[in-house]
């Protein structure tokens, strides 16, 4: 991909005012949304085509659950059974070779490799355990330690995530734990990669009190920001 627009967009429901499906537009077919009711607690629900009329929170470790509200349009975005709340929003990714992938698999509790077609080496995964109330799983470059994309923990060092192995270009490894490689069980892995000018993956230091300026190489700001303190909880 070669513009931001052609892989990622924002909208609202009912923003089109025609009151027709897909009460979330993109211009093309849809991989990931994260939809929420920002004037509200509502929590942030997280659906993939892979996972069909199906979410699963992010803000929880809740197994997949059934949405029947939730239908993937083949060429203009996302259908849902509300088309008129303006206050409901939709970030959606689509898949494209060196910035998203989704992959779907079963687990077998073994440590072991699964294959993906990013492309490139994954910068950034969360993965989920669909089967069942596991926390996510977050790997953000270090093949030694995991963040959780649904709770304040710290950055933690255990090798039964990552098998302490880096993801390559073809796969990625997964080790013992139930979060991630649950035997018998099926798990959404999530990866994203740094695409010059388009998106952008990485780490930096920050001073309380100061300010720090991020430069993420966009020549027309950002469209999404995801930020979680790796050194303590936060």
């Amino acid at each position: 991909p070669t513009s931001r627009a052609s892989v990622f967009d924002i909208d609202t429901q009912g923003s089109t005012g025609d009151g027709k499906a897909p009460a979330f537009r993109f211009g093309g077919y849809v991989d990931l949304q994260i939809s929420r009711i920002v004037t509200s607690t509502a929590n942030n629900i997280l659906s993939t085509r892979l996972i069909g009329s199906n979410y699963v929170d992010a803000d929880t470790s809740d197994a997949l659950a059934i949405n029947t509200g939730i239908k993937w349009h083949y060429n203009n975005g996302v259908e849902t059974s509300v088309v008129t709340n303006s206050n409901n929003y939709s970030w959606m990714w689509k898949r494209a070779p060196k910035f998203f992938d989704a992959v779907y698999y079963e687990g077998n509790g073994s440590n072991r490799t699964i294959t993906h077609n990013l492309g490139v080496i994954p910068e950034m995964m969360w993965i989920k355990n669909t089967s069942s109330a596991e926390d996510w799983a977050v790997y953000y470059g270090d093949a030694t330690d995991y963040l959780r994309l649904n709770g304040g923990f710290a950055t933690t060092d255990d090798n039964t995530y990552w098998n302490d192995t880096a993801p390559t270009s073809t796969v990625f490894t997964v080790g013992t734990n139930d979060s991630v490689n649950h035997n018998a069980e099926n798990h959404i892995a999530l990866l994203f990669a740094t695409l010059s000018g388009i998106s952008k993956i990485g780490t930096f230091s920050h001073t309380n009190g100061s300010s720090t300026d991020v430069d993420c190489g966009f020549s027309s700001g950002s469209k999404f920001v995801l930020v979680k303190r790796t050194d303590t909880t936060g």
